[in-house]
């Protein structure tokens, strides 16, 4: 199995899954007749190495990369897919051989050819992140789990169903959400959960992380820059909104009262 793209078919290019596999390329911005080259010849289907290098470099090249990386990447991806299966070599790619530094569209093309040909059907989609052992160390989950004394997912389940009110009593002080006030004795609240709790405030329970820590990373449509948020300037944000808002409730009650 060669370095190719979802859908791939090996036919004419005029083949509709080819061409439904070469449009996919072309949104990811490599030049559309590259990519319905690529596509028609698989990307790995040709009859000698040197081939398939120079096709598999020419992609990757349209993706971003500089054509020595470009080829290093191919080798490794080519080498992988050869011996593992599609979880196992995405995990060894997005582990090990892609960065934040790589374009999407590398990222993107890898894991299409990855999966191509895995069953959404039975297993639903496929995963795209793999949680590290210190990840699953320090997840709420795990810590709850622990806790509960409890060994599965299935089971703790369960226990959240039977125990509602417990777990989000549980849940409420593992996220460290802070309260303006509570009640003396539990009342059930408009979502049915049972608790001490009376006035949440959302913004200190959401903005205590260091004022620098990066908050949110986002990109716009049809802009390959990230743009980032610090908590101070996402705190700021949301401060100028919520002022904004009780101006105009302000405003509409004295028109009213006028």
């Amino acid at each position: 199995m060669g370095l190719k793209s979802v859908a791939v078919s090996t036919g004419s290019a005029c083949d509709s899954e080819s061409v439904k596999a070469s449009h996919v390329l072309v949104a990811m911005a490599v030049p559309n007749e590259l990519a319905l080259t690529a596509v028609r010849f698989g990307l790995g289907r040709y009859n000698t190495a040197e081939e398939v290098d120079v096709v598999a470099d020419e992609v990757l090249t349209a993706c971003g990369l500089e054509k020595v990386e470009a080829s290093k990447i191919a080798e490794a991806v080519n080498r992988i897919l050869e011996t593992q299966s599609p979880t196992a070599c995405w995990y060894e790619i997005s582990r090990y051989i892609l960065t934040r530094h790589h374009p999407f569209a590398l990222h993107q093309l890898l894991y299409e050819t990855v999966y191509a040909d895995f069953d959404r059907a039975t297993y639903g989609p496929p995963p795209a992140w793999f949680p590290t052992d210190e990840d699953i160390t320090k997840a709420n989950i795990t810590r709850l789990m622990m806790e509960l004394n409890i060994k599965t997912y299935p089971e703790f389940h369960a226990w959240t169903v039977r125990n509602r009110d417990t777990f989000w009593q549980m849940m409420i002080g593992a996220l460290g959400i802070k309260t303006v006030s509570t009640n003396a004795e539990p009342q059930q609240d408009a979502t049915g959960i049972v608790t001490n709790l009376h006035k949440l405030n959302i913004v200190e329970s959401c903005f205590n992380a260091p004022p620098d820590t990066i908050a949110v990373v986002t990109q716009q449509e049809n802009n390959e820059n990230l743009v980032t948020l610090t908590y101070h300037e996402l705190e700021c944000l949301t401060n100028r909104v919520a002022k904004r808002t009780c101006r105009n409730r302000y405003e509409t009650r004295r028109r009213g009262g006028g």
